[in-house]
């Protein structure tokens, strides 16, 4: 979570996910390691605060959700980290944000899963119930088998229609093949 309002969908889906399976969440916070020590000390004391405050709302009975505040130049670093670390079976981040030099280098989420070597859920909209029409784009390597295999285990696709897509293109490309 960033701790701003852009994050709200994502963890209000992440919640839902977590508690229907039973599942324990773990909330994570980054903070931009490029200032001074003293005041990355202070940022990071804050953002705890905010994290546990966070953690404690969005609870549910019998749960305990887990917060945690890391310090980092690069966010998508600290996030695949943390999820190896806690050896997370979802990851789930907020709406993309075009950032200059996504398309040489990835958004977050593709550095994350890339790094991570696990599903990211992508979450753009607020939460209104399961998912109805889910699309699993494959490029039929065996994280997109992975992906597809979670994303069922975690009960994404039940009673929705899911669709796979893989586009292949030509290695001259030339042309553009649709499976």
């Amino acid at each position: 979570t960033d701790l701003g309002v852009g994050s709200d969908a994502a963890l209000s889906r992440a919640r839902e996910i977590a508690r229907a399976l039973g599942a324990q969440l773990h909330l994570l916070h980054v903070v931009d390691s490029t200032r001074s020590a003293h005041a990355i000390g202070r940022r990071r004391a804050h953002a705890q605060l905010n994290v546990d405050a966070l953690a404690r709302k969005i609870a549910w009975s019998g749960s305990d959700v887990q917060g945690s505040v890391r310090a980092s130049r690069r966010p998508y670093n600290a996030i695949a980290d943390v999820a190896i670390e806690w050896d997370a079976d979802l990851i789930v981040l907020g709406p993309y944000r075009r950032r200059l030099g996504d398309s040489f280098t990835g958004t977050t989420a593709e550095r994350v899963l890339r790094k991570a070597d696990r599903p990211v859920l992508v979450v753009n909209g607020e939460a209104a119930g399961p998912y109805e029409h889910v699309l699993v784009a494959s490029d039929l390597s065996r994280m997109s088998a992975d992906i597809a295999r979670v994303s069922k285990q975690l009960g994404l696709l039940e009673g929705a229609r899911a669709s796979v897509v893989h586009a292949a293109q030509h290695p001259v490309g030339l042309m553009l093949y649709l499976c």
